[in-house]
């Protein structure tokens, strides 16, 4: 079964993970989105951050960690906390090569 993910990595790391554990090129793609992750430090700012962008809390171990997640264009660095993170679309083959990816990239 194909897994599909959103990671909050560049898409020249996701490349290096996949090559360096050797995923297999012909089932798995990864590619850029226009998704962007913006880190907010605190619950009112991710709320806020939902009602003007539209955006999405990425799934985090960590619960205060607020990485909010949109492709809203007219965000500004007024609205996050100094990080900005390319967010890369990977599809796996396999669920056990996704397994792999994360194991290696975490």
């Amino acid at each position: 079964m194909r897994q599909i993910e959103l990671y909050p990595v560049p898409l020249d790391q996701a490349y290096d993970v996949a090559d360096g554990i050797q995923l297999p090129g012909l089932v798995t793609t990864i590619e850029s989105t226009p998704y962007w992750g913006y880190l907010c430090a605190n619950p009112a700012d991710a709320a806020r951050f939902v009602e003007r962008f539209g955006a999405a809390r990425y799934p985090t171990v960590d619960p205060a960690v607020f990485l909010m997640v949109t492709s809203a264009p007219d965000v500004t660095e007024d609205w996050y906390d100094e990080i900005k993170v390319e967010m890369t679309l990977v599809e796996f083959g396999a669920v056990h090569d996704q397994h792999r990816f994360e194991l290696a990239l975490w």
